[in-house]
C-alpha cells in the first residue's frame, strides 16, 4: 500500500469533511512512538492499549492520546488550553471542561497520578 493509499483510505474511514495539515503530516509521516512504562503503567501506542498490572485495555482516542501526553510530558504541570491544543488541535470547537471529563476517564483506568493545578491545568506527577 503506498502512502497516497493509506492517506485516501484513513481520510473515507475518518467521515470527516475537512483535515488540518497537522492531521494530514500525520496520515503522511507517521511518527514512530514507543510505548511508556510507569510503575505498573504502560501504555502502547502500537496496540493502542493501556495495561495496568498487567491487564490490557482498549480505550477510546482521546482517553489513549491524553493518557500518553501525561506520561510523556511527566513532572510538568499543563494548562487546560496548551492540553487542548495539543492534544484535540487548532481546528476543534470543545471546551475546557472536555479536559476535566477525559482526566476523570483516565484517574477510573490510570489512579490518581495525574494531579491537579488549580485553576491552571493538570499534569502526570511522580509520588
Amino acid at each position: 500500500m503506498t502512502i497516497i493509499d493509506n492517506l485516501v483510505r484513513t481520510i473515507k474511514a475518518s467521515g470527516k469533511d475537512t483535515f488540518s495539515q497537522n492531521e494530514i503530516l500525520e496520515i503522511l509521516i507517521p511518527q514512530e512512538r514507543l510505548a511508556l512504562t510507569e510503575g505498573n503503567i504502560t501504555i502502547d501506542p502500537k496496540t493502542y492499549t493501556i495495561i495496568v498490572d498487567g491487564k490490557s485495555q482498549k480505550v477510546a482516542r482521546k482517553i489513549f492520546e491524553l493518557s500518553y501526553y501525561f506520561l510523556e510530558n511527566k513532572n510538568i504541570a499543563i494548562k487546560k488550553s496548551k492540553i487542548l491544543y495539543d492534544v484535540w488541535g487548532n481546528n476543534v470547537i470543545v471546551d475546557h471542561r472536555t479536559v476535566d471529563v477525559h482526566v476523570r476517564a483516565i484517574r477510573k483506568i490510570l489512579g490518581n497520578g495525574i494531579k491537579t493545578f488549580k485553576g491552571n491545568g493538570y499534569g502526570w506527577m511522580d509520588n
